[in-house]
């Protein structure tokens, strides 16, 4: 099974609704008195990201599509562009960007392998535009 890559034509998430959250690794135990006992409970977890999209009627239809089948309505994984990372200038112990040979910055080119989650994707409209709303978790 090929796993389907998120569609480089829809917009990046918008900043105002966009939240990534670690996912919870911990076992906590309250006592009678003092603070919680808090130990590690697995070694892995899935981080939940909530997006928002602003869209025009083209990039929902190329969401629906990518949605509905190449994710067999969100039950199937995909590849998404780290929307955080991917870009930005790896830096060296200083601090200072680290270039090419030629002078060019040496970017970070992340990316996530993902699902859709708990929240499947609503729309909403507003004048021309639509805007749709979904959590998706990022696997470790």
């Amino acid at each position: 099974m090929t796993v389907a890559v998120w569609p480089e034509t829809l917009p990046l998430p918008q900043r105002q609704g966009f939240q990534y959250t670690k996912g919870e690794a911990r076992r906590q135990s309250q006592p009678d008195s003092g603070p919680p006992r808090v130990s590690r409970r697995f070694s892995r977890t899935a981080d939940p990201v909530q997006m928002v999209l602003d869209c025009d009627r083209d990039e929902l239809l190329i969401f629906d599509t990518f949605f509905d089948r190449d994710t067999a309505k969100g039950a199937r994984p995909f590849r998404m562009k780290d929307v955080i990372r991917t870009d930005l200038p790896l830096l060296d112990h200083l601090g200072q960007p680290l270039e090419t040979n030629a002078g060019a910055p040496l970017l970070i080119a992340s990316v996530w392998l993902c699902l859709f989650g708990q929240q499947l994707p609503a729309i909403t409209t507003y004048g021309k535009r639509w805007r749709i709303s979904f959590e998706i978790w990022v696997m470790p």
